[in-house]
């Protein structure tokens, strides 16, 4: 008798925690829908000073974004370079996903492309009879990349539609190509012994070897802010 008392007593019990976590889950506060809405944008980081773009943004869901930038900059001069001077351009698409209700975290892969002219100015040396003269050439290289990109980050949804958030990660190239070229006096014998020097030979090496390190390695990348609201 105790033992069919003790039975149904944990039955009861059993039963009774079942429908308590029951009305305890239907009266749990449900997850509001959001729906994904256009979005200007803005931001600046490294290596990309200054974006602007468009997305569909969709907190704590996907958000598709489209960006592009174009920056230049005087560098000044770098032991025999003088003038030298950098210009970025891209565009980037990229897949946001917020996978997290409670936190504002997110991850992101993009694909773009991207393109680096680096140029300046340096004196090549050429011998004229025992006498050095030097002349001065211009030497640019151009190098054009694709690239994928992984980013981390932090968004913050603010009242009437208005959006901040930061983020890193970093720029892998998959394709990359390197152009250089080198302007000299004009005239044909000269521009042919400018060639055939050592200091120009140095000037090409080290030109391409930057291309290649470009096209390899890839750079990093910080999102210091993006802004944004939500119409």
């Amino acid at each position: 008798m105790k033992t069919t008392v003790l039975i149904a007593s944990l039955a009861l019990l059993l039963t009774s925690t079942a429908e308590a976590r029951k009305k305890r889950k239907r009266s749990g506060k449900r997850k509001p829908k959001i729906s994904a809405k256009w979005s200007p944008i803005i931001s600046t980081g490294v290596p990309h000073p200054v974006d602007i773009g468009v997305g569909k943004i969709k907190p704590k869901g996907v958000s598709h974004l489209l960006t592009l930038g174009t920056f230049d900059a005087n560098l000044g001069g770098k032991g025999k370079v003088k003038n030298l001077k950098a210009d970025l351009n891209h565009l980037e698409y990229k897949f946001r996903h917020e996978p997290f209700w409670e936190h504002p975290v997110y991850w992101e892969i993009g694909f773009g492309y991207q393109q680096i002219l680096i140029s300046g100015e340096q004196e090549i040396d050429l011998s004229n009879e025992g006498t050095k003269v030097p002349v001065p050439i211009d030497a640019a290289i151009d190098i054009k990349s694709l690239y994928t990109a992984i980013h981390f980050g932090m968004v913050f949804y603010r009242r009437g539609g208005f959006y901040n958030g930061f983020g890193f990660g970093y720029q892998i190239p998959f394709y990359s190509q390197a152009d250089i070229d080198a302007s000299f006096t004009g005239d044909g014998v000269i521009d042919d012994a400018i060639r055939s020097t050592s200091s120009y030979q140095e000037v090409e090496n080290d030109l391409e070897e930057l291309g290649v390190k470009a096209g390899k390695y890839g750079l990093p990348y910080l999102q210091i802010i993006e802004l944004g609201y939500r119409f």
